[in-house]
């Protein structure tokens, strides 16, 4: 169900409230089981997070299989990311371009974002601009 929200004190009662819901569901989540939940830090900006992703230290013993898995995968993709880095530069302009010219062939992704998210994204030069410098960061 949508909801048109146009109070400023509601929009941000309702960001608390689906905020809350979130965090309450992640700390049920396997990884914060686990030894890593303190060791990692709440944004992964520690050294044990550090030395982790640089393939230093082993993936603690109560990390569960599924979650070994997928920082296995991380800690693979940092790995090659380092050896052969590339400084990414996308400017508004190229996200546009793409994504204008995207065709919408698949699926919406478990995230619930759709490509034609991104494409609808290029008729706001705000949004455009955010979403490249986002991705420029990131990478």
């Amino acid at each position: 169900m949508v909801v048109n929200i146009t109070d400023t004190d509601e929009m941000n009662r309702e960001i608390q409230t689906v905020t809350e819901k979130r965090f309450d569901l992640s700390m049920s989540e396997p990884i914060t089981m686990s030894s890593l939940r303190e060791r990692l830090g709440f944004l992964s900006d520690t050294d044990f997070a550090n030395s982790l992703l640089e393939g230093e230290v082993q993936i603690p013993w109560d990390v569960d299989d599924v979650t070994a898995i997928i920082l296995d995968e991380i800690i693979r993709l940092f790995g090659l990311l380092r050896e052969g880095h590339n400084v990414v530069d996308l400017t508004a302009d190229h996200f546009w371009y793409f994504w204008r010219r995207f065709k919408e062939k698949t699926s919406s992704s478990i995230s619930g974002v759709h490509a034609g998210h991104y494409k609808a994204a290029t008729y706001s030069d705000t949004i455009t601009t955010f979403l490249a410098t986002k991705i420029t960061l990131i990478a």
